[in-house]
This record gives C-alpha cells, sequence and structure tokens, in this order.
C-alpha cells in the first residue's frame, strides 16, 4: 500500500450526538407568554424549552435562558394581535444556522397549521428578511410571505395564545424525519422531482476558496480544485450561486465532495447521495451526520491528519489551514473516491438504524458504527464458581443487557484478564466498560486495556491508576476509550494489574470490520489459512499497535 495515502483517516466519532427520533416532534398550544430574550416564557413565568435556539450534545440554549423570567405577562406594555399563531423562533441569518435550525421549526407547515396562521418571531425586519435570497426562496417554497409574519421585538412583549413546535433537527444533538420532509418540499418546489436517470455521476466539488469570512479557510485550496478539476472534478463556488441553482446542484448530483461547513449542509435537500466530506479533525461534524441519517445519504468522513498545517486565525477567519502537499493529497483523494463512488472499500461511515447501546444515557461524541462486541468470543483467566446461581463467565459480558452488577468474573488472582476476539481485524471507534455498580467498584479503577492483532503482540492503550477515579456502568458513567489516532485491532484485553478479583457487568466495542468474503473456490489453499481477503482501504492504515 501507498504510504502516502496513509495520511487520510476516517473519522470514528462525531463531535457531538447524533440521535435520530423515530416520532413526530411535539406541538403545544400555551396562552398568555411573555418574551425574554430568544426564548417564550410561560403564564406561569417559565420556560418554554421548545421556544429557545438549543444546540450542543447537552442541549444548551444560546443564549441561556433563565428557568423562570420576572417579566409578567400580565403586565406588558406590547402585546401582539389575538390571533392563531406559530412561533418559529429567532431568525438566523446566517446560512448554515439558517438551513439547520430555522427550518427545524418550519415542519407544521407541511400538515398540521393552516395557511391563515401568522408567524411570530425574534429578529430583524421583516421586509429585511425577505432580502436575503435563502431565506427569501424557502419562504416562499412554504408558503410564507411577508404579510404573515409577525416580529416580536419588544422583550417583555405579551402573546395572547401561540403555539410552540418542537425543532425537528437540534444542532449536534438529533433529528427528525420531518426536518428531511421539509427541506424536500423546498427542493420540490424550487427544483421539481428530477428523476434518477437524469442524475450526473460526476462528482462535484464543494469550494471555499473564494470565501472572505467564516469559521476557516483553507488558503491553497485552489491548488488542489486546480489538481481535481484536471482530473474531471467539477468545481463549484456555492456562495456565489442563486440559491434555486445551488438546490439544483445537490439534486442533480450524486456524488458531493468538501471540506465540512454549512454549504454541506446543502445535502440535506437531496437522498440517497454519496458524500465525501472533509473534516478540520478526528471527529466528524455531528450536523452533518444528522443530515445523513435523516435523508440516507452515504458520507465518508475523512480527516487528512498529516496533510494540514495550522497556521492561526485572522480577522476574517476563526482558523487558517494550510494544504502541505495538494497534488498529493488530490491524488489520494482521488483513489480514495474511486473506491468509495464504486462501492468497494472504504465504506461510508454510519449508525445502525436501531438501539445499538446498553448505556441509559445519550452520550456525547458518539462513534460511528455498531457494536462489534456481541458477535465475538470472550474469555478470562479464571472463573469464579463460589456464586452458583449467578453468571461468572466471560460471555456476559457481551449479553447486550446492562444489569447493574457483574456478568462475568474471575477468581482472585495476580493480573487476571478478560479477553475478546472480535473474530477478525477491526477498525476501532470506541470502547466502552461497564464496571459493576452495586459494591467493590474500586477494583476496576487501575485496569488497563490492551489491543492486538494477532492475539501475541500487545499494546497498552489505556493504563489506570490506583486513586484516579471509579469506573461506572448502570449510573451512566463508563469508562469510554475514544482513540485519537486510526486504531485496528483484532483482540481486546482488560487486565487488572496486581492481585485482585475481576468482574465486568458489558463491554462493548464500535467499529467495522476490515474483512470481507470472497469467492473461495477461486483462490487456491495457502498452507491451510482462512480465505478471507483483507481491505487496506486506501485510507485505512493496517497499524500494528504493537509496533507503533
Amino acid at each position: 500500500m501507498c504510504g502516502a495515502l496513509m495520511s487520510f483517516v476516517k473519522c470514528p466519532s462525531v463531535d457531538g450526538r447524533a440521535i435520530f427520533v423515530k416520532k413526530t416532534p411535539d406541538i403545544r398550544i400555551y396562552h398568555n407568554v411573555v418574551l425574554d430574550g430568544w426564548a417564550l416564557y410561560d403564564s406561569q413565568q417559565r420556560v418554554i424549552p421548545d421556544s429557545s435556539f438549543l444546540r450542543g450534545g447537552n442541549l444548551q440554549s444560546v443564549p441561556q435562558p433563565a428557568f423562570f423570567t420576572k417579566l409578567n405577562p400580565f403586565s406588558s406594555r406590547s402585546n401582539v394581535p389575538n390571533a392563531d399563531m406559530l412561533w418559529i423562533g429567532p431568525i438566523h441569518l446566517h446560512f448554515g444556522h439558517f438551513i439547520v435550525s430555522v427550518l427545524a421549526r418550519l415542519w407544521p407547515l407541511l400538515s398540521s397549521i393552516p395557511p391563515t396562521w401568522q408567524l411570530a418571531y425574534a429578529g430583524g425586519d421583516k421586509h429585511d428578511l425577505f432580502k436575503i435570497e435563502h431565506i427569501r426562496e424557502c419562504f416562499n417554497a412554504l408558503g410564507i410571505s411577508p404579510e404573515r409574519l409577525v416580529r416580536v421585538a419588544e422583550q417583555g412583549t405579551h402573546i395572547p395564545r401561540i403555539a410552540v413546535a418542537e425543532p425537528s433537527f437540534i444542532e449536534n444533538h438529533s433529528v427528525h424525519e420531518e426536518y428531511f420532509l421539509t427541506l424536500k418540499m423546498i427542493a420540490n418546489m424550487i427544483q421539481g422531482n428530477v428523476p434518477d436517470y437524469e442524475i450526473s455521476e460526476q462528482p462535484v466539488y464543494f469550494s471555499k476558496e473564494n470565501l472572505k469570512s467564516g469559521v476557516r479557510k483553507v488558503i491553497n485550496e485552489h491548488d488542489l480544485t486546480s489538481y481535481l478539476s484536471n482530473h474531471g472534478i467539477k468545481i463549484v463556488f456555492t456562495e456565489s450561486m442563486p440559491f434555486a441553482e445551488q438546490i439544483r446542484l445537490v439534486t442533480q448530483h450524486r456524488n458531493i465532495i468538501g471540506f465540512s461547513g454549512s454549504a454541506m449542509h446543502l445535502t440535506g435537500f437531496s437522498d440517497n447521495r454519496r458524500i465525501c466530506t472533509l473534516s478540520h479533525s478526528i471527529k466528524a461534524s455531528s450536523n452533518q451526520a444528522l443530515i445523513d441519517m435523516v435523508t440516507g445519504n452515504r458520507n465518508l468522513h475523512l480527516f487528512p491528519k498529516d496533510d494540514l498545517r495550522n497556521l492561526g486565525r485572522t480577522e476574517n477567519f476563526h482558523e487558517i489551514l494550510e494544504i502541505k502537499n495538494p497534488l498529493e493529497m488530490g491524488q489520494n483523494l482521488l483513489n480514495i473516491l474511486n473506491g468509495f463512488v464504486q462501492g468497494s472499500h472504504p465504506k461510508a461511515q454510519y449508525f445502525p438504524d436501531q438501539p445499538r447501546s446498553v448505556s441509559p444515557l445519550a452520550l456525547n461524541d458518539e462513534p460511528f458504527g455498531e457494536n462489534v462486541a456481541i458477535k465475538g468470543v470472550a474469555t478470562q483467566s479464571s472463573i469464579y464458581t463460589d456464586n452458583a446461581h449467578h453468571n461468572n463467565t466471560p460471555e456476559g459480558a457481551i449479553s447486550g443487557k446492562l444489569t447493574g452488577i457483574y456478568q462475568c468474573q474471575t477468581t482472585r488472582q495476580d493480573k487476571p484478564w478478560w479477553q475478546l476476539d472480535l473474530q477478525n481485524t477491526h477498525l476501532i471507534n470506541e470502547i466502552r466498560i461497564y464496571n459493576r455498580c452495586d459494591v467493590a467498584k474500586e477494583r476496576l479503577t487501575d485496569m488497563s486495556l490492551l489491543l492486538s492483532i494477532d492475539g501475541q503482540q500487545w499494546d497498552e492503550v489505556v493504563s489506570r491508576k490506583l486513586g484516579d477515579a471509579e469506573i461506572g456502568g448502570f449510573d451512566g458513567e463508563p469508562f469510554r476509550y475514544q482513540p485519537t489516532e486510526q486504531i485496528v485491532a483484532r483482540f481486546i484485553k482488560i487486565m487488572i494489574p496486581r492481585e485482585e478479583w475481576l468482574a465486568l457487568d458489558q463491554v462493548e466495542v464500535f467499529g467495522e470490520s476490515l474483512l470481507e468474503n470472497v469467492n473461495t473456490e477461486e483462490m487456491p489453499d495457502v498452507e491451510g489459512q482462512l480465505k478471507v481477503k483483507y481491505f487496506s482501504m486506501l485510507s485505512i492504515p493496517m497499524w500494528n499497535l504493537a509496533n507503533h
């Protein structure tokens, strides 16, 4: 395998949460509410959480509202008409926040809210809003005219009656199907339905090189796009295109590439696309992952780990990046895209369409992939036999059920261990270890975590000490090993480096197999070895942990 291709790594997790909520968002009617900041408060002066701008893994509101307000809706000097009204929240002018947050509140317009209802919002003058093209085009597509909008501008404004809908998309947290249905409606009104035979297979690259301000900029991106353009990739500058043309772009092209950012949110207006998102860090954008989940788009999130140099910040950008070798990066990217577009390796990251973790809580920085531990074979150094009425054998730790007590346990011995064989080599995105929470939690405190390709040579990736914080489990605080490098292993071992009992409730391993079965009849036997095919996947270094 060409060593240069090892500079791209697959992002193992997202920055935040990525929850696909399989239910219709709530909508409720409130009477006698008052505006304070960006949020509404009910007649008891309590905050209405769904009315504020929520984002992040812990659902922070921006700005953070107080739980109670001192403003009394019944003593307000400012009122809005006593009419049927839907709250659509603060109107963000920024393209990305508008796409994922403002449009997330408009799903009731598809069915439950009649066109006679007015729409209350916090923000600038409504006629100024319609001067901004992406706002005007989206609102027009949904039947929203300036006359239908009611601006709630003054703090303490009393609203006699209003419906507040749960957002169908919460940034860096969760998404409902209604979000995609809203975007699909907008796309259909602007573009119309595009038959599959009209969709171009030519890859399109979303370039940021002409941006004058923003979160981050790659100063020599032009060198990369020139190389890609010379090799058949279509280069586009979405910020200079009419919004309707941006919609046509994502509905008429199947393969889309670009650095993560607001422009890539346009992929939410189409479904079943192949996307390659270049991340600025080892963690993928959870907003982009949420869009992928609800649209069914297959997204390969790559981090050019060794190809980017951080040059600091400027007045117009929070982060300035430089590609060390644009030509080499372009070559590597084309090789990866070739396999991805053809449906071979590398595969897109994904979240399984079912509960995959025993954790009682949703955790931040969710890993991609399924829990592959339940398909493995577990062993341990010894088996505790004094409690015949309780499971003590190693497979208990991969039962897929969290109990709060131990499901496997060794005898008291020197350096007890529990080991898992995943049956083939896997890309490891995260390992979660759930401790017993009934008694003796401290026994696992100084555990070591070791990984191996062959079960002979081991690499210690975690070494805890006595005195470290206790490891939880059923209480929602398991130990989480989250690699900051790309990790490949087949065997996983948990060990206590002293004389002790080793007891575990559950162990979860999130990742993906790097093994694919092939037609063994066409392959000669090689010294009795298993007839399988390994994929190094161009973007994935087959890193032998024992030799790193």
